[in-house]
């Protein structure tokens, strides 16, 4: 999987030359436009989850109102 979104450039790969081996992955600019996406994907999920089961960073954000 990651070989092939490195193929369709939404990540590059950075390998150093240390014992043992480090390899880096980031995201490309291609892949940071997804974000927006992702985050959007992310505030759906957890508007539909029970509260008790998800506990993702855009929790807080999404069931805000519950706690007022």
């Amino acid at each position: 999987m990651l070989k092939e979104l490195q193929e369709k450039g939404i990540i590059k790969c950075e390998q150093y030359n240390e014992m043992p081996i480090r390899v880096e992955y980031s995201l490309t600019k291609e892949g940071r436009s997804l974000l927006p996406v992702m985050d959007a994907m992310s505030d759906w999920v957890a508007k539909h989850s029970p509260k008790d089961l998800y506990t993702g960073r855009h929790f807080d954000k999404v069931h805000a109102d519950d706690f007022k």
